[in-house]
């Protein structure tokens, strides 16, 4: 199962079945200011979403999906349909995660862990690579275009208080909306959301950010 994820994200990414070639640096600098300007715009967006998530130690996947809302500068959901009643709810400062009944309900600035989870979630939808804490002395990016995508791959030097070992983002070449996220972490653990169906610019309705949920 785990190497069919792998295929299938290549797929949707193209990298495999298109001619591709990687950016130089310039191109690469170039890009990322596009992305992020072009991010910017976008202050709402709602879209379908499939996540897989893979845990080493099992050696097994689990799946799920429902409908990704964002609001911006820094309100997102994810509200899921499979399993029924799940949620992933970022609103500011708070983030909130409902798993099988059971809430977890957090102040980003009182807990690292989770406040590194809200930082990647909404740089991602901001394209603001920055903004992940990437610099020279912290990791490195690397950026590749196809005929149909461009995909980002976020590699994090070791550090010990970031879970994370790299994250895979892929773009519509058309418009830039974000078509899937990978997020590897350490331990071998990884999670894949594949995004279809994005609306951008129409109205979220504010309830889809409510912790109190």
């Amino acid at each position: 199962m785990k190497k069919t994820v792998f295929l299938l994200l290549s797929l949707v990414c193209a990298v495999a079945a298109c001619a591709q070639k990687t950016l130089s640096e310039s191109e690469k600098a170039a890009f990322l200011q596009r992305l992020k300007t072009v991010s910017a715009t976008a202050t709402s967006i709602e879209s379908r979403f499939v996540e897989t998530r893979h845990v080493e130690a099992l050696q097994s996947d689990v799946k799920a999906s429902g409908r990704f809302y964002y609001a911006a500068p820094d309100k997102m959901a994810l509200h899921y349909d499979d399993p029924a009643g799940d949620l992933l709810c970022v609103n500011g400062e708070d983030l909130l995660m409902v798993n099988g009944g059971r809430r977890m309900q957090t102040n980003v600035r009182q807990n690292p862990s989770a406040r590194g989870l809200q930082r990647l979630l909404l740089a991602c939808m901001r394209g603001d690579i920055a903004a992940m804490g990437f610099g020279r002395k912290t990791g490195q990016i690397t950026a590749v275009e196809t005929d149909d995508h461009y995909q980002l791959t976020l590699v994090w030097e070791n550090s010990a208080s970031n879970p994370y070992r790299s994250v895979v983002l892929c773009y519509q070449k058309a418009d830039l909306s974000l078509i899937s996220l990978r997020m590897n972490e350490k331990n071998g653990n990884f999670a894949v959301y594949m995004f279809s169906g994005t609306r951008t610019g129409q109205p979220v309705d504010a309830a889809r950010f409510d912790i109190r949920h």
